[in-house]
């Protein structure tokens, strides 16, 4: 069985398959940008059995969570959410060459200087031993910024994400513009340059080259994106009742002492007053959430909980969990 590709995924392939390399693509762009999909959509093109043309695109069940189920159909992409999976995934299973691995940038850790300093160095780490392993590896994240020099210079591409379209036939898709990424060997210096290519068929070495300026990726198949968007809030979820029980914690013990509560709401319990009005602690110009209009508006006592309920409002907005009107 073939496959129609475009000349950004014939060259994705060509470096795998012809040039004997790696592949890492950074998909790049805010939130509700279609980074994600357009990742598995991808993914689901290029992960293919190449005798056969079937995909091979899927998560083996061990990798999910407890309490978390496939419904009948689903099938999970082969997307990741921690590095410890990611490793595992690149060193336990034996993967075939042209194989799809998705790190997706979940967001509440993703936000955190640690988080991102302990990924950068484990990614880096990590491109200096897979290189001979052909692999395509889509890291998700809002900026390049987001990775260090090190990992921009192992890029293959970087893929601005624009949003969310109809194409031509009325169908939901995403548009995206790919960047070949090249370093200048003697500076260091990264270049993101719009990709060329030649029409398939030309013969003619005079014939003038084409340029991606951008184009539609088709949104990914249901029995992908279901169980893929379900896991996700799942992951978010853990998250957020891992903070709960940290700042529970923190707010628990001052100096090491226990101290005793007063009336004041829980964590969770002042998130729920804050879904109700959020506009009325929201900052538009920084767009994020005021610890003192939380510690005065909600009547919280000590100022600490007023900036833990803070950051876990500012990291569940950065999630579209919190919507504000502005």
């Amino acid at each position: 069985m073939s496959r129609k590709r475009d000349p950004f995924q014939r060259g994705i392939m060509r470096r795998v398959y012809l040039h004997d390399k790696d592949c890492v693509v950074a998909m790049c762009g805010e939130r509700g940008s279609c980074k994600s999909g357009s990742s598995i959509s991808l993914g689901y093109d290029l992960d293919v059995n190449p005798k056969t043309g079937e995909s091979r695109f899927m998560l083996p069940e061990s990798y999910l969570p407890e309490g978390f189920k496939l419904r009948e159909g689903e099938v999970m992409p082969r997307v990741v959410f921690t590095p410890s999976n990611f490793l595992k995934l690149l060193f336990q299973e034996n993967l075939p060459a042209g194989s799809v691995i998705i790190l997706d940038e979940i967001g509440v850790s993703g936000d955190s200087r640690e988080f991102m300093s302990a990924k950068n160095k484990m990614l880096k780490q990590t491109f200096e031993t897979v290189r001979s392993r052909n692999l395509i590896l889509f890291l998700t994240a809002p900026t390049l910024a987001s990775f260090d020099i090190s990992l921009r210079r192992s890029l293959a591409y970087y893929v601005k994400c624009l949003g969310q379209i109809t194409n031509s036939k009325g169908e939901p898709s995403a548009l995206i513009k790919p960047y070949a990424t090249q370093v200048d060997p003697k500076e260091g210096k990264i270049y993101n340059k719009l990709i060329e290519y030649k029409p398939v068929g030309s013969s003619s070495a005079s014939q003038q080259r084409h340029v991606i300026d951008s184009y539609v990726v088709r949104k990914p198949p249901d029995h992908l994106e279901k169980p893929y968007k379900r896991l996700k809030q799942f992951m978010q979820n853990q998250l957020y009742e891992k903070f709960f029980r940290e700042f529970q914690i923190i707010d628990d013990v001052v100096d090491g002492v226990p101290i005793k509560h007063s009336a004041t709401p829980s964590l969770l319990e002042l998130v729920e007053l804050v879904k109700k009005e959020p506009e009325k602690y929201f900052n538009v110009k920084s767009k994020t959430f005021v610890a003192a209009s939380l510690q005065a508006g909600l009547n919280i006592e000590k100022a600490s909980l007023a900036k833990q309920l803070k950051q876990l409002l500012d990291q569940m907005h950065r999630n579209t969990e919190i919507l504000v009107k502005i």
